[in-house]
């Protein structure tokens, strides 16, 4: 598996189409052109008949994709002024908020990146209920059996500020490209 990350992100959608082909050619040694790029009912985007699981993310001016052969899912997120008690209340469990009220904004971008990366390798929505990411005693879980399936979680360590996960079926590692 592979993560390619690019900073100067822009926020445009062809910019992210270009670099997600960049990306799926440099993983492939493939020509993928922009009409190769489909979407299931569900906005993930794919690649018919192909043996290639991805999931893109971006947030300020980074942009990544985490691309391997089975499901995956990815998130980063630059902390931001948001409403982390208002969103805390809707979305996540006892432990989750007590992991919050423990770690501040940490605590809430790190569990927002991992139950983004979770329901994107499943295919769902942030906003379908989901099992608590944190075991009773405070602790991130680093697997999530979920619909008869063991999720692996793993975090990126970019910055103090920045919060990065990926989630696959498989323990598999993963490198690290830069993108230009």
């Amino acid at each position: 598996m592979k993560v390619y990350l690019y900073e100067g992100f822009t926020g445009r959608k062809k910019e992210s189409r270009n670099l997600l082909l960049d990306a799926l050619n440099k993983f492939s040694d493939k020509n993928f052109k922009e009409e190769d790029i489909l979407f299931k009912d569900s906005g993930k985007p794919y690649v018919e008949g192909e043996k290639i699981e991805f999931s893109v993310s971006h947030s300020v001016q980074l942009w990544m994709v985490a691309i391997g052969e089975s499901s995956i899912g990815a998130d980063i997120q630059v902390f931001k002024k948001c409403d982390t008690e208002g969103i805390s209340q809707k979305l996540y469990s006892e432990d989750e908020i007590k992991f919050i009220d423990l770690w501040g904004d940490y605590g809430f971008f790190k569990l927002w990146t991992r139950r983004e990366a979770l329901v994107k390798a499943q295919g769902k929505s942030v906003f379908e209920k989901m099992p608590a990411l944190v075991d009773n005693n405070n602790e991130l879980k680093d697997e999530i059996e979920l619909a008869g399936k063991k999720y692996i979680m793993k975090d990126i360590e970019i910055s103090d500020d920045i919060s990065c996960s990926i989630c696959t079926l498989d323990d598999v590692k993963f490198q690290i490209e830069l993108m230009n």
